[in-house]
């Protein structure tokens, strides 16, 4: 109860301000090994890479962690840095990879490209042998060539279909990325919702423009034009004037792409007005932390996309993962603490077959097939995208209820 309280007074401070910190920032980080659990171990890759053979054993293997732990990001980063840390303990407890201790190099890219870069050239400086970005996509692309420079295997939790479109072949990304999300948003809208005059409510930012135009191209397959397109900066407080020109467009359904704490205060806001429009969205209703901030009034008819629901699983290794999450953070988990769990648990994996040297880690990852993660099962294809399910919930109750899933 009291991990929930402190939690959730962290968040609504940030919510309130639009820019307040919500963790502290993290360097050098050794996990801690002293609390086991009893968490399935994950099941070996499929690749076929021969072990390289390091010429002498580190103290640590060194695995950098990039991701917003301050500003309107945070309420995605916080998850993030939780799974990575579990997986991490969970690995140490375990005895390591081949012996050799897991050691998470944490950085916070705040929510600008000039921060991210200066934190990856941080995290460089360490020396690890892969990288996890949770990073957005404008921070994502920003620190992308530095990657193709370092030639440093990377698992990235950004959906923009531009990540992986930049030819870089170190650059994997576990979620399914927002084209198709997006067009799942439309088929649910138009097919389950019966919406005639779509409005659209993006970020004014690179995640939420690149959306729109894939939006309203779903939009056209059924006939359909937008009714409305509004967006803003996520740092904006006030979305009265986007809102009343969705409402003086008779709106039936809004799509919003939008991150965190502009969803919290949007939601907010329609109900301020006396909106009670249908909204499908991104995950960001689908983030354990917001859905503690909102009251059922604000949740009512909210509908978001998600990769991943591990709390509804029957399988035992998510339930176990489930489990600990709840231990370590008194919250259920979301989507972002089961990409980052998946992605240390994956690269760990990796290395434990091929070993340490970045090459054969690149290897290794485009030769994984139909690997058992929390969230996904995953196989990268050429371009490095690894993650092919969308799931719709429903959170009017304040919880996740699966209304449907597609799968790419």
């Amino acid at each position: 109860m009291h991990k929930k309280i402190l939690i959730a007074a962290l968040i609504l401070g940030m919510v309130l301000t639009a820019c307040g910190p919500a963790v502290q920032e993290q360097t050098t980080q050794e996990i801690p090994t002293e609390q086991p659990t009893q968490l399935a171990a994950t099941e070996s890759t499929q690749a076929t890479t021969e072990p390289t053979q390091a010429a002498t054993v580190p103290d640590t293997i060194k695995i950098g962690f990039v991701a917003p732990l301050t500003t309107a990001n945070a309420l995605m980063g916080w998850s993030m840095q939780q799974g990575a840390q579990l997986a991490a303990q969970e690995i140490n407890d375990a005895g390591g990879i081949n012996g050799v201790p897991l050691e998470l190099i944490i950085e916070d890219n705040s929510n600008t490209a000039d921060v991210a870069v200066n934190a990856i050239n941080r995290v460089l400086s360490e020396n690890p042998v892969a990288l996890i970005l949770g990073s957005t996509s404008a921070q994502t692309l920003a620190m992308e060539p530095i990657i193709l420079e370092n030639t440093l295997p990377t698992i990235i939790m950004g959906s923009s279909p531009s990540l992986t479109d930049q030819g870089n072949p170190w650059v994997f990304a576990t979620r399914a990325d927002d084209g198709f999300a997006a067009t799942a948003a439309v088929k649910f809208a138009v097919e389950d919702l019966g919406a005639k005059k779509v409005g659209i409510f993006h970020a004014a930012e690179e995640f939420g423009t690149s959306v729109a135009p894939i939006i309203i191209s779903a939009l056209a397959e059924y006939g359909l034009e937008p009714a409305a397109v509004v967006s803003a900066p996520s740092t904006d407080k006030d979305y009265s004037a986007q809102l009343l020109e969705l409402q003086a467009a008779d709106v039936d359904v809004i799509l919003v792409w939008v991150l965190p704490a502009p969803g919290i205060l949007l939601a907010r806001q329609m109900k301020q007005l006396g909106m009670d429009t249908p909204v499908v969205a991104n995950p960001v209703f689908g983030l354990s932390q917001v859905l503690v901030l909102m009251t059922p009034e604000e949740l009512a008819g909210i509908y978001s996309m998600t990769d991943c629901v591990p709390s509804q699983s029957t399988d035992e290794k998510i339930l176990a993962f489930v489990q600990a999450y709840k231990d370590r953070t008194g919250t259920t988990p979301d989507l972002f603490g089961a990409l980052s769990y998946d992605s240390v648990k994956l690269f760990a994996d990796v290395i434990t077959q091929v070993g340490t040297d970045l090459a054969a880690i690149q290897a290794g990852l485009f030769a994984v097939t139909g690997w058992p993660g929390v969230c996904h099962n995953y196989s990268f294809d050429a371009k490095g995208r690894g993650g092919y399910d969308i799931s719709t919930v429903d959170i009017s109750t304040g919880t996740l209820k699966v209304v449907g899933t597609v799968s790419k």
